[in-house]
């Protein structure tokens, strides 16, 4: 399993619900003329849309082709060349560097295991902690029992609802799956009056005849699987805030009583020490949402019949607008381009590394030997020289221009006991057999290749 695309589509996301959620809030914060319920359906859909663009970068993703040219670099001996990465998908094309852009890519991807690793371990913590919750709210509708009250005994449910109250419910609340239950402690029913218990059995029937019960149970699973991103949790918070000013909102217009419904709240966030711990959407859940709701209560400019303006519409088209550029831009997936190996160097390659005991190699490493001008000879030597050194180390040695005369005139001048790290360095210092020879009569035995190179870049000696 390829962890890089993964991993790239899951940051990218991150980013882009960032500035989609960013330009929501400040479109909702320049055009605040939108009541409640669009304000929700607003918040909401981009909620959803940020968990689905993991998936549409997914499916829209590009590559970022990497060539790699071979060039000659002047030397001394004009040896050595290596490569040079360019940008063939987008000019300009001449281009030697990386940009930040495909470097940030080649990091993401080459910690796309361990951060793929480390996200499906917080899905599970996540999606456990759902389940747990899932698991109390059904137990809590168990223990819940009906709720013998003849002014409430009038009130129409909808969904085939039923009146409950519980000592193990701490607000009032809509308890989902299945039938669902208007729950309500037990000790409001004998503190709070009827007027005030019929208003909040009107909000909690708001809350049923929107399904939110259903549309919370679906943001709080999703949430689960993007518990690493900070703008979906902002988006959740303000989708509730808004869902719940809309079932005041219904509650207020059926009544026509914006303060003794903000005063009943108010006394009802006195008497409610905690917050809904299920996956249910409740009256109230925290004390900031609830002063959002009495200041939009006693707001006298606010409007809660509008249904539709100008102001919702550019917020919805510049959102569009941010959408779509968000999913254009992206971090590319990075790919480098794969140089075909020439058809009249393929047999003897493969026949020379078969006779010296080379076998079960990969495409990428016959590309590799390939690109590197390795032949029959190279490798002969490098086996008699070195052993048996890997494929990798044949490549390096080729790349930075090591004969077999070079190893043959270096082991003639002393060096018996060469390395493939030393043959490479000689040839990077460009040190000559005969300047080999030179320091094996003038430097006190033993002397190292260190010393050799030390020895002619300080211009002591000279070959």
């Amino acid at each position: 399993m390829n962890a890089a695309p993964i991993a790239i589509a899951l940051f990218n996301a991150t980013w882009q619900s960032a500035v989609l959620v960013a330009a929501t809030a400040l479109g909702v914060r320049l055009f605040g003329e939108a009541g409640a319920r669009l304000r929700c359906a607003l918040w909401s859909a981009v909620f959803f849309f940020c968990a689905s663009l993991p998936f549409i970068d997914g499916a829209l993703s590009h590559r970022v082709v990497v060539r790699h040219e071979r060039v000659p670099v002047t030397s001394s001996r004009a040896v050595h060349s290596v490569y040079v990465r360019q940008h063939v998908i987008a000019p300009p094309a001449r281009a030697t560097e990386e940009s930040a852009v495909v470097r940030g890519a080649r990091v993401l991807a080459r910690a796309g295991t361990v951060a793929l690793c480390a996200y499906l371990l917080g899905v599970c913590v996540a999606l456990a902690r759902f389940g747990y919750e899932v698991v109390g709210l059904i137990v809590l509708k168990r223990r819940c029992r009906p709720i013998v009250n003849e002014s409430l005994a009038s009130v129409t449910l909808p969904r085939g609802a039923c009146l409950v109250t519980s000592e193990k419910v701490g607000i009032p609340c809509v308890l989902a799956l299945g039938r669902p239950l208007i729950a309500i402690p037990a000790d409001m029913l004998a503190e709070l009056d009827e007027t005030d218990l019929r208003r909040i059995v009107a909000h909690e029937v708001a809350h049923l005849e929107r399904y939110d019960d259903w549309v919370n149970l679906a943001e709080r699973f999703v949430l689960a699987a993007f518990f690493f991103n900070p703008a979906m949790h902002y988006a959740v918070r303000q989708s509730a805030t808004e869902r719940e000013i809309a079932c005041d909102d219904r509650v207020v217009m059926r009544d026509g009583e914006c303060l003794p419904y903000a005063e009943c709240l108010a006394t009802l966030a006195q008497r409610t020490a905690g917050r809904v711990h299920a996956p249910a959407p409740g009256l109230y859940s925290a004390p900031k949402q609830v002063v959002v709701r009495v200041e939009r209560l006693l707001d006298r400019a606010y409007d809660r019949s509008r249904r539709f303006g100008a102001g919702i519409a550019a917020t919805a088209i510049v959102v569009t607008m941010v959408a779509i550029g968000a999913v254009w831009y992206k971090v590319p997936l990075v790919a480098d381009a794969q140089t075909p190996l020439p058809r009249a160097a393929h047999a003897s390659l493969i026949d020379s590394l078969q006779s010296n005991g080379y076998t079960h190699l990969s495409v990428d490493q016959l590309v590799s030997l390939a690109d590197a001008d390795v032949n029959g000879n190279l490798i002969a030597g490098y086996v008699h020289a070195f052993g048996h050194p890997t494929v990798d180390q044949i490549v390096r040695l080729a790349d930075h221009g090591v004969t077999v005369r070079d190893i043959d005139g270096w082991k003639s001048a002393g060096l018996t006991q060469l390395t493939v790290r030393n043959a490479i360095c000689l040839a990077d210092n460009d040190v000559t057999p005969q300047a080999v020879t030179t320091a094996m009569r003038t430097l006190r035995a033993p002397v190292s290749v260190d010393d050799i190179i030390r020895a002619f870049n300080s211009g002591a000696l000279k070959p």
